[in-house]
């Protein structure tokens, strides 16, 4: 799923969005793999198989290579890798995690009844991440 992006000479505005695209993708095809995640994350990562934590580090590897990239080309600003990709992965994953309450109580809970879908998320994400990342115009 991340061979693309990494091979790709694009542009890091554009592999960051396809990293975004390759990472909603890989969670649409693995409902389980954001429950799991956190589940994991918040038992210490002890049963985390070495093959799963290998694929997690490709994911921050690949984040952290297209943020250096951004920087060397001067359209992102200095940002800690982590920090980046805690910000980007982690809106994602909460979005998933979260449905069940969010398509569970809607109004009748006092919870916001525009509950935005999967892919109209991501663009925000997508958007908004670009936003905290850009360079300042000089």
């Amino acid at each position: 799923e991340m061979g693309p992006v990494g091979a790709s000479s694009a542009s890091a505005e554009s592999r960051l969005a396809l990293y975004i695209e390759a990472f909603k993708r890989f969670a649409q095809r693995a409902p389980h793999f954001p429950f799991m995640m956190l589940r994991e994350e918040m038992g210490g990562g002890e049963h985390i198989e070495d093959d799963v934590l290998a694929s997690f580090l490709q994911f921050f590897s690949l984040d952290r290579k297209i943020m250096e990239q951004g920087e060397r080309e001067g359209v992102f600003r200095p940002v800690n890798p982590h920090a980046a990709h805690l910000s980007l992965v982690g809106a994602i994953i909460f979005f998933l995690v979260s449905h069940p309450v969010r398509d569970g109580g809607g109004e009748v809970r006092g919870l916001p009844a525009d509950n935005p879908v999967f892919d109209e998320y991501v663009e925000h994400v997508r958007k908004l991440f670009l936003s905290g990342v850009r360079a300042e115009a000089r």
